[in-house]
């Protein structure tokens, strides 16, 4: 049995048939591609949520530990001179509490320096957060709708 005559109307329908499947082939892997991509950003917007979350409860924990050092120091005061034969005594009492102030006013200077420290963290994993969010969300829609441009990737935060 002889093979059909290959008319220019049976080129041009084999053409089609092959473009459509290569086509359909092309899309299916840029959809798998956004799928890989968007899982990758929802494990990375995982991370820094839960170091987001850390961020907060230590910002919480330093605040309060910065407020307690701060109303140690605001506790410590020098005593009223009194006119009396201890004021040798008096004097090194004076030296004592200018001293507990010293060591106060640097517990307080080493806590504000955390909390600061801590601020930024959070603020920093807020932002990575919001990007891996985002761009977690693109992908899962780029992963949809494959044969829609996508358009590029913001800068990270710094």
């Amino acid at each position: 049995m002889p093979l059909p005559r290959m008319t220019t109307r049976r080129w041009m329908i084999a053409v089609t048939v092959v473009g459509i499947a290569m086509g359909a082939i092309i899309l299916y892997q840029k959809s798998l591609r956004c799928q890989r991509l968007a899982k990758q950003y929802r494990s990375l917007e995982a991370i820094f949520n839960a170091e987001a979350v850390a961020a907060h409860a230590a910002l919480l924990q330093g605040e309060a530990k910065l407020r307690e050092s701060e109303a140690m120091r605001d506790c410590i005061a020098p005593q009223p001179a009194r006119a009396s034969k201890l004021s040798a005594l008096i004097a090194a009492s004076r030296r004592a509490d200018a001293a507990r102030k010293v060591r106060a006013e640097a517990l307080v200077e080493r806590d504000r320096a955390s909390v600061e420290a801590t601020r930024q963290r959070e603020n920093t994993a807020q932002q990575s957060l919001t990007l891996f969010s985002s761009l977690s969300r693109k992908y899962e829609r780029a992963a949809r709708y494959p044969w829609l441009p996508v358009p590029p990737d913001p800068p990270p935060p710094k």
